[in-house]
């Protein structure tokens, strides 16, 4: 299929090595572009207080089948981006993010039935592995709260290994180990 990617970052040009053996893909960034006949739009630049009304503008310009926002945004923006708009976040380590795409199960989510499969299809077929979910809100809900809580966890980690120190002890036996033989404990009781 022929796909644009709009946004040349570190998402974009990854979502870009990810589909490129199976799909037809151009990419861009702020500058024009003279593509003709896209099926399917990939929005990958960061959200703005402009996301919404940028969107809506590329999606006019080429009026693609299906629009697939892959950027990590607000609950409810795919939804007021027209539609034929879904959203499917990226996952991985940063910046090296193919790895990621092939390693973790994509959400996507949309309120187009039609659009949602039809980027399945078009996900599926570049041999990404996809979990449809119950709408956008979801998949832009679910992704928000992953990325907080792995800032949490750094902000954790730095507070147990500040702790370590202080009291000159291990993180290791501390940590590591405590929640290793906690976890199996956990495991044999059944919960």
């Amino acid at each position: 299929m022929r796909t644009l990617i709009i946004g040349a970052g570190e998402v974009g040009y990854s979502l870009k090595r990810a589909l490129e053996d199976k799909h037809e893909v151009f990419i861009r960034d702020k500058e024009k572009g003279d593509f003709k006949k896209i099926e399917v739009l990939n929005i990958c630049y960061p959200p703005s207080k402009d996301f919404i009304k940028i969107t809506k503008k590329y999606i006019e310009e080429y009026h693609p089948k299906v629009t697939i926002i892959h950027s990590t945004v607000p609950p409810g923006t795919t939804d007021k981006c027209g539609g034929n708009v879904v959203h499917s976040p990226i996952h991985g380590k940063h910046p090296n993010l193919k790895e990621g795409i092939f390693t973790y199960v994509k959400y996507l989510g949309g309120k187009n039935a039609k659009s949602v499969f039809l980027a399945k299809d078009f996900l599926e077929r570049a041999g990404i592995r996809v979990k449809v979910v119950a709408n956008a809100k979801t998949s832009e809900l679910s992704k928000i709260l992953c990325t907080t809580y792995y800032g949490w966890q750094i902000v954790f980690m730095k507070e147990i290994l500040k702790l370590c120190k202080k009291y000159k002890v291990s993180f290791e036996e501390v940590y590591t180990n405590w929640n290793y033989f906690y976890n199996l404990g956990i495991e044999k009781s059944g919960m």
